[in-house]
């Protein structure tokens, strides 16, 4: 990843772009659009717990999950000066954090719609978010030279 400046706008670009995509996703699930594209089915799932559907109370997820959004925009702007994947990373999690967050906010559940099968947990793209951007941050890709 580009540590410059154009390397960061690039990075804060993809991360809008894939926000804007995900709400946009949301808002069709919310809407009653379903569809199956090879193993994926693509239908609302309003999930009322947390991670893998463990039950919480509504207080604790929402504590947790304002903590947790928190926590990555610490990240975010610790990691700024040197930019680079972890930078990335954290951005994409802050993302896919921040609009799970807007939907239990909104929504009182966060919008889930993807289905893979019972071997699976439904999710939705802010969860690929999440979860690639902590792989980002935690194992970043070597830097090449150009």
């Amino acid at each position: 990843m580009n540590q410059g400046g154009r390397g960061r706008i690039q990075a804060i670009v993809l991360c809008l772009l894939l926000l804007i995509a995900d709400r946009w996703l949301k808002q069709l699930a919310l809407a009653g659009r379903s569809l199956t594209i090879g193993p994926l089915d693509f239908e609302l799932f309003a999930n009322h717990s947390l991670v893998f559907s463990l039950p919480f109370p509504a207080a604790a997820i929402l504590t947790l999950m304002v903590v947790a959004t928190m926590v990555v925009a610490m990240l975010v702007v610790r990691s700024w000066p040197r930019a680079g994947w972890p930078w990335f990373g954290s951005m994409l999690m802050l993302s896919g954090a921040t609009s799970n967050l807007v939907d239990r906010l909104g929504h009182g559940f966060v919008i889930d719609w993807g289905y893979l099968g019972p071997w699976w947990p439904v999710f939705n793209l802010s969860d690929v978010m999440v979860v690639v951007g902590l792989g980002i941050y935690l194992w970043p890709p070597p830097l090449t030279s150009r």
